[in-house]
């Protein structure tokens, strides 16, 4: 009896440090959000995580922006996240994706570091002969 009532409640105290995990990361990426939009004009900003052991990131997705400098306004959604979110600086990478109609301009940052590597990541195309040989199911 005395087993079953310790399992039950190491079940019970993992379920609520999930929930709780899980309220406080939901927390977070709303702070996250909300800090993002203050600094750019754009629609809207996703954003997702990362914690895996041996790398830490934030993605940040930015869609519909009307800035024409885009490497300012990323500079400008970190500083503003970092306001806003201090812990920011402690993930391994931090990534601002502006999302474009042909290709998405990526912005890596290290840290806070605000010398961000830049990268253009265009959409894959595929001619019609090309769709036309790819199996619809595979074999």
């Amino acid at each position: 009896m005395k087993n079953i009532l310790l399992i039950s409640t190491i079940v019970i105290l993992g379920s609520l440090a999930a929930c709780k995990f899980v309220a406080g990361e939901i927390k977070k990426v709303i702070k996250i959000e909300k800090a993002a939009e203050k600094a750019c004009d754009c629609k809207q900003v996703s954003v997702n995580t990362n914690y895996e052991p041996s790398e830490t990131w934030v993605k940040m997705t930015v869609r519909r922006t009307n800035s024409e400098d885009k490497a300012a306004t990323a500079d400008s959604i970190l500083l503003s996240v970092k306001d806003a979110f201090p812990k920011i600086c402690n993930h391994d990478m931090v990534y601002i994706i502006f999302e474009g109609d042909e290709f998405d301009e990526q912005y890596t940052y290290y840290g806070c570091d605000l010398d961000a590597e830049i990268d253009t990541l265009y959409y894959e195309t595929f001619e019609e002969e090309e769709l036309d040989s790819i199996p619809a199911t595979p074999s």
